[in-house]
């Protein structure tokens, strides 16, 4: 398949078609399912027998007809229940277009599954809001290519009122990858309106909002863009992206003191009703994921638990309890990650430099045991030293080996490619099992795995049936479980992870002993968090010159894109750096006599602070480069790192501390005091050294140590 070449790298270019084999395995199950060859012969995969299809006009659709005739003649919301193709997707439009007619702040909050026609009827909707007048509309999603469908029947619903392309409006689409989405539409046809496409970390100014796939943005960036507007939700409820990371549940409990109304949508289009193709199609690519299963027992303390390597031959054979077990195991991965597609199950089967881990807790005889948390691994690395200085020279990188490339690129260190590394792809741990310790334990496990500390030679049956029969049926496969002592670890040099990084992700990989060396200056546009790496060694290797490099450019580049940081994630990142106090001849470098002056004025409450702005930075440098023995409080760091690194506004301190004002100021002055204090005394102890009498006694102190010594003796 001409996708597995986006799963291979030169170092691991084996492949094993383990999706194409669940595929054709699992048509021997799929209702109303034709096999054919190239001939249009009947091949004999299923003995299911074929239905035709019938095609009677239902009661919904004759209510459908009913409310079309009704609407006829009132627009703008005649012309657009006229393209619905369900009696769902006709009530939608008719309560949001009436909604917007009537004006206020309403919430309308569109549940659906897949292939229900949520998109096309909010299209059809925001097309009616732009007859009615609306000058400025807003519309966001995970990504551009979300809302490819939402667009087109923006388009389709104006032609319908009576718009016509270039006459009345234009049409802006994307550059690069995203060419074929339409990021604009510009409307000239009454007076100047639009409608466009703005990233999901961005508070838009308008007057009406529309968020689609809502599920699958971080809850924290949906509550920031509402607004004194109306506002359109749509979310999935059934398939990947009805998973994120704030499910559609909790998004709507915190709509309801917004006049907020939720419509549910159940009637397929993409599918007949209760088509078994859908059925299939859905077991297929584990679509009805998108809740985590139950545990079956209370779960065990984590030193009870053991780490097992998943063998992916019999994980994707499609035996009965296999498949139970790969859609318990999506589940988990789909429930914790912010952005999941088919791709991903079949990354996971063929992709020949992955494996699957699972912590599970004592095996018992009977059932499936739970997946307390599971781990998806990516071996990275082994990369030509010549190959990699070629690359350099052109200024990109390669392909695949995401770490290995990145870090080389990033320090211009063409020996790290030829390390061989493990990436930590996924990792997600069971809702009801979290902040349990279940995700460091098997952290823990998977280092002590690669270390060779688990392996003991224990024999292993290798019996395996070779019964041929040109019967389609899942292969005689080896057990699903493999215990780690019965594996034999390849080499591996270090442990890395590649996230987007936030305070509390950030302290659990702290924890786990790994350490950043690279987080990049761009904010991504799907959740607005920072891609970061961090590495953590398993033998010999020290990666600690690369974490006092990143550290060093980190510190400059606070006050630019980092700039954006929460303080404390920005604070954790740096460490404290309690040092010992520097001359004051090299003190006069960052801090003069008239610069203490003035710090001394303002903690005398003499003068206003900025009077001494310009001195903050140099403070701040000297504190994180190990110049000043002074100790402070990690609240007064993270001040300081707000103020004089990051250079964040006073006045929107506050808000991020979440501190009256009146507090944050007496915090921020007793900063600054400690700092003065400390500066002055390493002053009065230049100056005293340099007095005679000073000189004199510390000269003969030793003496009168030693006549006293001799005198007792």
């Amino acid at each position: 398949m001409d996708v597995h070449h986006k799963f291979t790298t030169p170092a691991y270019s084996s492949l094993e078609p383990r999706f194409n084999e669940r595929f054709i395995l699992s048509l021997t199950v799929c209702r109303n399912c034709l096999v054919l060859d190239d001939e249009f012969n009947l091949l004999k995969v299923t003995e299911t027998q074929v239905e035709p299809a019938t095609e009677e006009l239902s009661s919904e659709q004759a209510e459908l007809t009913n409310l079309k005739q009704s609407l006829a003649g009132t627009e703008p919301v005649g012309s657009l229940v006229g393209l619905a193709k369900t009696l769902d997707q006709g009530n939608v439009i008719m309560q949001v277009v009436g909604g917007l007619l009537d004006g206020g702040n309403v919430t309308y909050g569109v549940t659906a599954a897949r292939g229900r026609g949520k998109s096309a009827a909010l299209g059809l909707a925001v097309a009616g809001s732009v007859e009615l007048g609306y000058s400025s509309i807003s519309v966001t999603a995970p990504s551009p290519e979300n809302l490819n469908a939402f667009f087109q029947f923006v388009l389709v619903g104006l032609r319908a009122l009576g718009y016509q392309e270039h006459t009345h409006f234009t049409v802006q689409r994307g550059a690069k990858k995203f060419t074929r989405s339409i990021l604009k539409i510009d409307v000239f046809k009454n007076h100047k309106q639009t409608i466009q496409y703005v990233l999901v970390n961005k508070k838009p100014q308008c007057d009406l909002l529309v968020i689609d796939e809502a599920a699958a943005i971080p809850l924290p960036f949906v509550k920031e863009m509402l607004g004194s507007y109306p506002v359109l939700i749509s979310s999935t409820i059934h398939g990947y992206e009805g998973t994120g990371r704030a499910l559609s549940l909790k998004l709507f409990n915190n709509l309801q003191t917004r006049n907020f109304k939720h419509l549910k949508m159940n009637s397929p289009i993409r599918y007949a009703n209760k088509d078994p193709i859908e059925k299939w199609l859905t077991d297929l690519l584990c679509l009805e994921a998108t809740q985590p299963y139950s545990l079956n027992t209370a779960p065990p303390h984590p030193s009870q638990c053991s780490l097992y390597l998943l063998n992916r031959d019999t994980l994707f054979s499609f035996h009965r309890a296999s498949e139970l077990f790969l859609h318990r195991l999506m589940s988990l991965f789909v429930s914790s990650h912010y952005k999941n597609t088919p791709n991903d199950l079949q990354l996971m089967s063929d992709a020949p430099a992955h494996n699957l881990f699972v912590l599970l807790g004592p095996l018992g005889s009977e059932g499936l045991p739970d997946i307390l948390c599971a781990v998806q691994v990516c071996y990275e690395g082994k990369i030509n030293r010549e190959r990699v200085k070629a690359q350099l020279a052109k200024g990109h990188s390669g392909s695949g080996d995401m770490i290995p490339w990145m870090v080389s690129e990033h320090f211009q260190d063409p020996s790290f490619g030829e390390l061989t590394g493990v990436r930590v792809v996924r990792i997600a741990t069971h809702p009801d099992a979290q902040n349990m310790g279940y995700g460091s334990k098997a952290l823990e496990e998977l280092k002590r795995f690669f270390k060779g500390e688990l392996f003991f030679e224990e024999p292993e049956d290798l019996t395996q049936s070779k019964e041929e029969t040109e019967e389609i049926r899942p292969r005689a496969k080896k057990p699903l479980l493999r215990k780690l002592s019965q594996v034999k670890p390849p080499e591996v040099d270090y442990l890395g992870v590649a996230f987007g990084i936030n305070t509390s992700l950030y302290k659990f990989w702290e924890r786990a002993g790994f350490t950043t060396v690279y987080i990049k200056q761009k904010a991504s546009q799907v959740t607005g968090e920072y891609s970061s790496i961090m590495l953590h060694s398993l033998f010999q290797l020290n990666f600690e010159s690369y974490y006092q490099d990143f550290r060093k450019r980190f510190l400059t580049l606070l006050s630019f894109e980092f700039r954006q940081l929460p303080s404390s994630l920005a604070l954790s990142i740096l460490g404290p750096q309690q040092g010992t106090d520097i001359s004051a001849e090299s003190l006069q470098n960052y801090i003069s006599l008239y610069d203490l002056k003035r710090l001394q004025a303002f903690s005398r409450k003499l003068v206003d602070y900025h009077l001494i702005l310009d001195l903050l930075p140099a403070l701040a440098s000297l504190y994180f480069g190990s110049c000043l023995s002074i100790s402070l409080s990690k609240l007064h760091l993270q001040i300081l790192v707000a103020v004089a690194l990051q250079r964040k506004d006073f006045e929107s301190l506050p808000r991020e501390f979440e501190l009256p004002s009146t507090q944050m100021v007496l915090l921020f002055n007793k900063v600054f005091k400690v700092f003065t204090q400390h500066l002055q005394k390493i002053y009065e102890a230049e100056v005293e050294q340099s007095l005679p009498l000073k000189r004199y006694q510390d000269q003969e102190e030793p003496t009168h140590k030693q006549t006293k010594a001799e005198e007792d003796n």
